[in-house]
């Protein structure tokens, strides 16, 4: 009787032993099939082609004959709808957005807040801001004729907004890095405010 060790040695096959075929004992009579069935061995490492490489070399079949080097490279190109492609953006700023919950501010994120108005006047200015790096739109309102906007200490500026459907009235703040930029966005929300005839 052999051992457990020994029995159990001679079954295990390692990886890098030759495998046995599939096929092997499934004789169905059908050689062509088996023929067109078995998978071409490849070396490792050999079959790392990208996509971008295998169709370069079917491009450049002709082995250089007039001694120009023809490369042939392809963009994938992404085209996401956000929304914005019928805007004009006219002021933009990197800030920090909060809101008002039960008496207390939570932040919402920090992001680019920019200030779009649309390319035919048909829809008033709004404010849209998008976290940064997931971009999530964190704050999408529009602004109107006698909506509240006041600046508040030297870098906030402070704002009720209609959210949603419009049924949610909100009270937000906006944190600048500077007096400067407070001031500059504050300007820019103002005249937004305007009617249109009146903005010029």
């Amino acid at each position: 009787m052999e051992s457990f060790t020994s029995t159990l040695s001679s079954s295990i096959i390692s990886i890098f032993d030759e495998q046995p075929s599939r096929n092997n004992g499934e004789g169905n009579g059908n050689s062509k099939n088996d023929e067109s069935n078995v998978e071409e061995v490849v070396p490792f490492g050999k079959r790392t082609q990208t996509l971008l490489q295998e169709l370069e070399g079917n491009n450049n079949n002709d082995d250089g004959d007039d001694g120009n080097n023809n490369n042939t490279f392809f963009m994938l190109i992404y085209l996401v709808i956000t929304g914005e492609e019928n805007e004009i953006t006219q002021h933009s700023v990197r800030a920090k957005l909060y809101y008002m919950i039960e008496q207390t501010w939570k932040e919402r994120g920090f992001g680019i807040l920019k200030l779009n108005y649309s390319r035919n006047e048909e829809k008033s200015p709004r404010l849209v801001m998008r976290a940064d790096s997931v971009l999530k739109v964190i704050l999408n309102v529009a602004l109107f004729h006698g909506m509240h906007v006041e600046r508040s200490q030297e870098k906030f500026i402070r704002l009720f907004a209609f959210e949603g459907k419009g049924d949610s009235l909100v009270h937000l703040a906006i944190k600048l890095s500077n007096c400067n930029e407070a001031e500059d966005l504050y300007e820019a929300i103002k005249k937004a405010m305007l009617p249109a005839q009146d903005r010029a």
